[in-house]
Order: structure tokens, then C-alpha cells, then sequence
């Protein structure tokens, strides 16, 4: 709302018709700035004035002039800190170097929605520098989307690679597990023969050597 506002000053003041008829408040706003160094000369004109010209003019800009320009100020100031930290988010999934994630896209897409943010951030300043004009921001969200879609693809893409891995760990582990029950199954009966002949082999080295003890 604030950004389609003009924002003037003090229409009751008796400057006021001067100033409107000047079409620009902030250029009267930015004299102030110099009228201050020296009241006693107009910022604009460099001619003499009195002290009705220097509180007519600090009147023209009220505290509601004041409140709504740092309403506009606190706007920008909000603005650039969430961008910037939208922007930092973005870099760190850039630096990330998933190999999943279609960076050709990526970096398309996070330019037209960077390029859109300064030239929102621009529209705000001149909303500060000038509370007079009315300004309208460009849609980001559209282009947040395309962002946040490339990066969810991505994501949706790495976790199933991960499942894959995953399940080639296991089905590794279930393959071993198969082979030795196999190879368990294969040599049951050669074990079985083994401990019986290795039986009669201790029985008959057994009756040997009861055989040489008899003697």
C-alpha cells in the first residue's frame, strides 16, 4: 500500500500550493538538508528568508511525512536482508556440486529471479529517495518456483540413487547369505562322509595299538 502512496507533505501549511505547484516535494525535502547549515538563506533560490519561511518549510514535512518515508525505508531494508539471505541459501546449494541437479537450469533460473530482485530493490530505493513516486515490485514468486522446483527434482532424484545404493548393499548381503547356505547344502553329505570315515580311521589306529599292547 505504501508503495502506490504518494507521500507529500503538509497540504495546510502556506507553502504548500508553492511546493505543489513546483510538482516535486523531494526536491524540497532534500533543500532541507542545506537550509539547516543556514536558515537564513533559501536552499533553493539562495535569496534571504525569515523564520516563517524556515517553519513553514520544517512544517510542510510533519511527523506523518516522517513516519510514512520510514515506512517505505524499513520496507527496502527488510527487503534486502531477506533477499540476501535467500541468495546465500542459493549459493551454498550451488557450491554443494550435486551431481543430480541440473545446473545448466539452475543457474538460469536463479538469474532471472536475482535480476528481478535488484530491480525490486531499485523500485524501493527510489520509493526512499523520492516518497513522492509511486511504485510498483515485479513478482517474485513465480520464479522462486522455478528455483525450488529444480532444486526438488534434485533432491527427489538423489534419494533414489540412495535407495538404489541402499538396496544393492542389501541385496549384497542376501546373496552372500544364499551362497554359503549352497555351498552348506553341497558339502552336507562329503562332511557326513568325512566324520564317519574319520571315525574308522581312529577305531581301527585304536585297535592297533590295542593290537601291539596284547603282544
Amino acid at each position: 500500500v505504501i508503495l502506490q502512496k504518494i507521500i507529500v507533505g503538509n497540504q495546510d501549511v502556506d507553502i504548500a500550493a508553492l511546493i505543489n505547484q513546483l510538482g516535486n516535494s523531494d526536491w524540497v525535502k532534500q533543500g532541507l538538508h542545506y537550509h539547516a547549515q543556514d536558515q537564513l538563506v533559501c536552499p533553493f533560490c539562495q535569496q534571504p528568508t525569515n523564520e516563517k519561511f524556515s517553519n513553514s518549510l520544517t512544517a510542510f514535512f510533519s511527523e506523518s511525512y516522517d513516519k510514512e518515508v520510514h515506512l517505505a525505508s524499513n520496507l527496502l531494508n527488510n527487503y534486502q536482508a531477506d533477499s540476501a539471505q535467500i541468495m546465500e541459501v542459493i549459493k551454498r546449494i550451488y557450491e554443494s556440486n550435486n551431481p543430480f541437479i541440473k545446473m545448466d537450469l539452475f543457474v538460469a533460473e536463479v538469474q532471472a529471479f536475482s535480476e528481478r530482485i535488484e530491480r525490486n530493490k531499485s523500485q524501493l530505493q527510489e520509493k526512499v529517495s523520492e516518497p513522492s513516486r509511486k511504485v510498483t515490485l515485479e513478482p517474485v514468486q513465480p520464479l522462486a518456483t522455478k528455483v525450488l522446483n529444480v532444486i526438488k527434482n534434485a533432491n527427489e532424484v538423489t534419494e533414489l540413487h540412495n535407495q538404489k545404493v541402499q538396496n544393492i548393499v542389501l541385496e549384497k548381503k542376501t546373496l552372500t547369505a544364499q551362497v554359503w547356505r549352497y555351498i552348506l547344502n553341497e558339502l552336507e553329505g562329503d562332511l557326513n562322509q568325512y566324520d564317519q570315515k574319520k571315525i574308522q580311521l581312529e577305531l581301527q589306529i585304536q585297535g592297533l595299538q590295542n593290537s601291539r599292547r596284547d603282544k
